[in-house]
């Protein structure tokens, strides 16, 4: 894109050399025309021919002029290909980083409900140990009940 614009100025430049030069070429011809102006003839043709060229001048500017404001609209072009561009990378980028705060969200959740599992996995052993120390408690207490009991007997 930048090597067509640098192209379209270079192309811009040389057209504008070229009409500055056939404006002096023509601001040279009347001094021309005032040597032969002596035959009606000559100054018919001078007249003829300096309109011609002029009509040449004017249709070659109207086409730099149309080319300028072609060049100019296919810039415009560019240019908003290029934030169309940007404005898709941007979109793209932002929905790339909510996509990866998504996922470090789902991660922490299955993190939490891992850590919460082990946790009530924690506790489930402790009761069953508490329970396991009641029973051996209850056990003792029983045996002892009836080693009292052999006693008294």
């Amino acid at each position: 894109i930048e090597r067509q614009e640098e192209a379209l100025k270079l192309q811009e430049i040389q057209r504008e050399r070229e009409r500055l030069e056939l404006k002096r070429l023509e601001e040279e011809r009347p001094e021309r025309n005032r040597e032969t102006r002596r035959s009606p003839k000559v100054t018919g043709n001078a007249k003829r021919n300096r309109e011609i060229r002029n009509e040449k001048i004017r249709g070659r500017e109207t086409e730099r002029e149309i080319e300028r404001q072609e060049k100019e609209r296919i810039l415009e072009e560019l240019k908003l290909e290029r934030q169309r561009e940007i404005e898709r990378q941007e979109k793209e980028r932002i929905l790339e980083e909510e996509r990866q705060r998504e996922i470090k969200r789902q991660e922490e959740e299955k993190r939490l409900e891992e850590e919460r599992q082990r946790e009530i996995e924690r506790q489930e052993e402790a009761l069953k140990l508490q329970e396991i120390q009641r029973e051996r408690e209850r056990l003792e207490l029983k045996r002892l009940e009836e080693e009292r009991q052999r006693e008294i007997e």
